[in-house]
């Protein structure tokens, strides 16, 4: 019932003695499912009937986690100020990482109004929600971060930056923005700087201008750093979840 977004149905299961933490094979329960398709006005009712806000399913992701990651921004509204923000799943991705990796800013706005941890290294990549947003191409999501306080020179673990990987992946716009927040020549565990990756991935206009840049910050700070119900199955259900170089 829930994935067929039918409150009054919900609400008479419920009435019945319906089971709120109810999972299917995945971990998922209504809560899980509801805040996933964003159907907020399920996920006050369930809240309302008792159900646990930071219930996890098998990948230790919470509801605030389900709809961070596909955008339900009204869904979003309502858990931020009742489940733990920065609650982190099996790999160490909070909700800020989902959102921050799909591009949904206004997810992303209102995360970061909460959130302690804006540089939480997730995932065995170690990389965080600006590595992410830089590495897909989100630059309004990489300034939203930016202007939160993100660590622009954060590094992954090969020792990337933001712009290290908004480079390799070719993304004009958002290395431009990023090219005059971050230290430019910056190298990675490799010895590769963004304009080495950004070369070497065929990305020849990202390299030009980056090798336009001036040494440092664009901020004109210096460094000693510069050189170095509707039944679907379980993985087809379309709320659900199911590299970098």
């Amino acid at each position: 019932m829930v994935e067929m977004h039918d409150r009054q149905a919900v609400a008479f299961l419920l009435g019945l003695g319906a089971d709120l933490e109810a999972r299917d094979n995945l971990g998922f329960n209504a809560m899980h499912l509801a805040a996933g398709c964003g159907y907020r006005e399920i996920v006050e009712l369930l809240v309302a009937k008792g159900a646990r806000v930071n219930a996890t399913n098998a990948q230790g992701r919470t509801a605030l986690h389900l709809a961070a990651e596909k955008g339900r921004r009204s869904t979003v509204v309502f858990l931020v100020t009742r489940a733990l923000v920065d609650v982190q799943d099996n790999t160490g991705r909070t909700p800020l990482h989902l959102a921050a990796e799909q591009g949904h800013a206004e997810a992303v706005r209102l995360l970061v109004g909460w959130s302690r941890l804006l540089d939480a290294a997730g995932d065995t990549d170690h990389r965080t929600p600006l590595h992410l947003a830089g590495q897909a191409g989100h630059t309004e999501v990489v300034e939203i971060l930016v202007d939160a306080g993100a660590k622009v020179n954060a590094r992954d673990r090969a020792g990337r930056t933001a712009l290290h990987l908004a480079a390799g992946r070719g993304h004009r716009q958002t290395v431009a923005y990023l090219a005059t927040k971050a230290l430019v020549n910056t190298k990675d565990h490799s010895g590769q700087t963004a304009a080495d990756l950004a070369a070497g991935h065929g990305h020849s206009e990202v390299a030009r201008l980056l090798a336009r840049q001036p040494l440092g910050y664009g901020r004109r700070q210096r460094s000693s750093q510069v050189s170095s119900g509707i039944t679907f199955g379980p993985d087809m259900h379309p709320c659900r979840t199911a590299k970098s170089f």
